[in-house]
């Protein structure tokens, strides 16, 4: 009979949570709050940012971290506004370093008079050997800009996800 975190299992041995667990990369992190709607008003810009912790325990099978995030973007139809996500990581105690730039999810379209769409973005975060043996922080930022004028524009989070892998 197999002991608990003993592999290869075979009939009627027990399959203990902690390798269920493991298994079904339970640490992630799920994020539904409001907490990174960006909402800019015309001739301005907001900035929602979160920051998602792991630690060396909850990474110490994996390799990569991935990041799903799904968004509701709503603005005008023209070049003066548009809606973006970075990504950054940094190893516990040390500083953060771009995983994903900036990317501009909407902006412009001469067809589309008004645009409230819903997007998923997916990332994949291949972690250091530092982010592995220190823990690892995520930091995920919604841009919303409207500097150019004319009305609002906004970003909202309806759900995001982050799984070691």
């Amino acid at each position: 009979m197999a002991n608990e975190g003993e592999f290869p299992k075979q009939d009627g041995d027990v399959l203990y949570a902690s390798e269920v667990n493991a298994i079904a990369g339970i640490h992630s992190q799920v994020d539904t709050t409001t907490d990174l709607d960006a909402w800019a008003s015309a001739g301005t810009t907001d900035t929602a940012t979160k920051e998602y912790t792991f630690t060396s325990s909850e990474l110490a099978s994996a390799n990569y971290l991935e990041i799903k995030t799904n968004f509701n973007f709503y603005g005008p139809g023209d070049a003066n506004r548009y809606v973006s996500v970075k990504i950054e990581t940094k190893e516990i105690g040390s500083t953060y370093s771009e995983s994903m730039p900036e990317k501009k999810i909407q902006q412009y379209d001469a067809n589309i008079n008004l645009h409230i769409d819903t997007y998923t973005l997916w990332w994949i975060h291949t972690l250091t050997s530092g982010e592995k043996a220190n823990g690892c922080v995520v930091k995920v930022t919604f841009y919303a800009d409207a500097s150019g004028g004319g009305s609002d524009c906004r970003i909202t989070n309806n759900a995001l996800m982050i799984t070691p892998k």
